[in-house]
């Protein structure tokens, strides 16, 4: 499995949790707010099971940027191989 793939399963199974749905609700492109029902109290929760579970940090303003399921995906992504990169240099 590719780490997106990967990346991808565990985010909708911790999107499903945190917010008490069926993972099979949760695709990619569902938008937090409208489509999963996340609200301003969920948010701060969300981000802080990520961080913790992908060991990643999100600065406020990415955030606000961080829509749908997908522009997760792509942040964690993104996030992880900037991380690889500079342990490696």
């Amino acid at each position: 499995m590719k780490p997106s793939t990967e990346i991808e399963t565990q985010l909708r199974q911790l999107i499903a949790y945190e917010l008490s749905l069926k993972e099979s609700s949760v695709l990619l492109q569902s938008r937090l707010i409208e489509d999963l029902g996340a609200d301003h109290f969920d948010i701060p929760d969300l981000v802080e099971a990520i961080e913790r579970v992908f060991k990643i940090t999100i600065q406020n303003n990415e955030v606000e940027k961080l829509k749908t399921v997908s522009e997760i995906v792509e942040f964690i992504v993104s996030t992880k191989k900037t991380e690889l990169f500079t342990l490696q240099v």
